[in-house]
């Protein structure tokens, strides 16, 4: 069934945390999001398909109002739902698209009116299925070893992989790494510096976590 895309909006988001999360760059009291809404119609049905933008900053050299410009800018007007692969293939095989947060917001928007459209699930867009998987959950700085530990048990018991927030010094993450080693034998989990290491100090942090554990 053919569905056009008739409109298409734009929203800036703030969504506020419950706790202030530390990062190796600072602390976030709010998650900033760029929504983005296209509407489809074959002339009888309407649908609505939503894709949403992460910021990437520090990490990039765009921001949300980057991607916010893009987005109020890009026209998707009358484009066939049919013909996402070919429009998302061209913006990126010729370079048109250099905040990739936002094409990826508009590959999510069109992906979800390609599958209402078509009554496909994203596993078989992509030609991936998945019967299980376990959610990451970020671990944020601790004040100490102690609340660390606990927060880790709470992640646990959720039967989620922890993801350690780490890069307030390399003593104190190797010292992190160690202790979580000793008290959580076998446990698998992730650690993010978040940019707070530099390709030395990294170096030195896997060097000296190596002789500890």
């Amino acid at each position: 069934m053919t569905f056009k895309i008739i409109s298409q909006e734009v929203y800036l988001l703030g969504i506020d945390l419950d706790t202030p999360f530390p990062l190796s760059f600072g602390i976030l009291h709010h998650l900033p999001r760029v929504l983005y809404k296209l509407k489809a119609s074959n002339g009888n049905k309407t649908l609505e398909g939503y894709g949403d933008a992460s910021i990437d900053f520090p990490f990039s050299d765009y921001d949300m109002w980057d991607i916010f410009h893009f987005l109020q800018n890009f026209d998707l007007n009358g484009l066939n739902v049919n013909d996402k692969d070919e429009l998302l293939e061209d913006l990126l095989e010729n370079g048109k698209v250099r905040e990739k947060s936002g094409l990826a917001a508009v590959n999510m928007a069109l992906d979800d009116l390609y599958g209402q459209a078509n009554r496909a699930s994203v596993g078989e867009m992509y030609g991936i299925k998945r019967r299980s998987g376990i959610i990451l959950q970020s671990v944020p700085f601790h004040r100490s070893i102690e609340e660390l530990n606990r927060e880790m048990k709470k992640v646990l018991g959720q039967r989620r992989i922890p993801k350690i927030k780490l890069g307030q010094g390399l003593d104190y993450d190797v010292q992190v790494i160690s202790l979580l080693e000793q008290n959580f034998p076998g446990v698998k989990y992730a650690v993010d510096f978040n940019a707070g290491y530099s390709l030395d100090e990294a170096a030195a942090f896997l060097d000296q976590t190596k002789a500890r554990i």
